[in-house]
């Protein structure tokens, strides 16, 4: 497979739209938990099964400490 020439503005953009995608998950995340209580072990478990099933990259930022 070879690389895809494209423009830097092109991948900017494309960073950006990521980025953003991934901060409105996170705050969606926020607040959820902030009506609900926070997500259980069990669900983080099973959350990250489908994930793996589905091949989901692990994007993280580095933020800070992730959850284990």
């Amino acid at each position: 497979m070879g690389l895809v020439k494209r423009s830097v503005s092109l991948l900017v953009n494309d960073a950006l739209a990521l980025y953003l995608q991934r901060q409105r998950g996170l705050a969606a995340v926020v607040s959820y938990e902030a009506e609900r209580g926070a997500f259980t072990d069990q669900e983080l478990a099973a959350a990250d099964r489908v994930l793996d099933a589905a091949a989901v990259v692990d994007l993280r930022i580095a933020d800070g400490p992730a959850k284990p």
